[in-house]
């Protein structure tokens, strides 16, 4: 009966070991998975940022371009659409359910 005991108090050990330690290892893995989602997230603003960067001085190069009378033709047009799409742009950050798909 003792031998019984010792198997039983021995198993409890262990169990509560490996859960203790699988706690730690899922905890250990969540604290780096949200310092890498949080990283990701800045290179996506990042990214976003420096897009809409780019926009602006795109349009502002279009502006510019527009003053020549042979390329203002094709700039008036590319900033139409330029602007159709900054506005459909705008209408989806506003309103994300209303967003076609």
């Amino acid at each position: 009966m003792d031998i019984l005991v010792l198997a039983q108090t021995i198993f409890y050990f262990t169990a509560s070991f490996a859960i203790i330690a699988t706690t730690i290892y899922i905890s250990i893995i969540a604290f780096y998975l949200i310092g890498l989602t949080r990283a990701i997230n800045r290179i996506v603003n990042e990214i976003g940022d420096m897009s809409e960067d780019l926009h602006e001085r795109l349009d502002q190069i279009l502006e510019i371009l527009a003053f020549f009378p042979i390329i203002s033709f094709f700039a008036k047009r590319v900033m139409d659409k330029m602007k159709a799409q900054k506005n459909k742009v705008k209408k989806s950050k506003k309103y994300p359910h209303l967003q076609e798909n």
